[in-house]
């Protein structure tokens, strides 16, 4: 498990080091907007994946989401009819 947080570890501490050093006389905003940008669209998506992957396919895989989406349609229904 701790395999899959060094990487997310390993950025924020970058971004610490980026905001002490500011190399490059790069703005410290736009470097973590791209960095944000970088994590939600590639780094995040790639580490639930590898997370899916390597796990064994188990009960609770299923029950969360079909719970999940058992209770959006039950309140749905019930906001319908009132």
């Amino acid at each position: 498990m701790y395999q899959q947080l060094v990487p997310m570890v390993l950025v924020l501490l970058l971004g610490v080091l980026w905001r002490q050093l500011s190399p490059a006389g790069l703005p410290v905003a736009q470097v973590r907007s791209v960095l944000g940008i970088l994590i939600i669209n590639f780094v995040a998506p790639a580490l639930i994946v590898e997370v899916l992957l390597t796990s064994s396919l188990k009960q609770e895989l299923f029950q969360v989401p079909a719970s999940g989406n058992a209770t959006i349609v039950i309140i749905l229904l019930i906001s319908l009819a009132l």
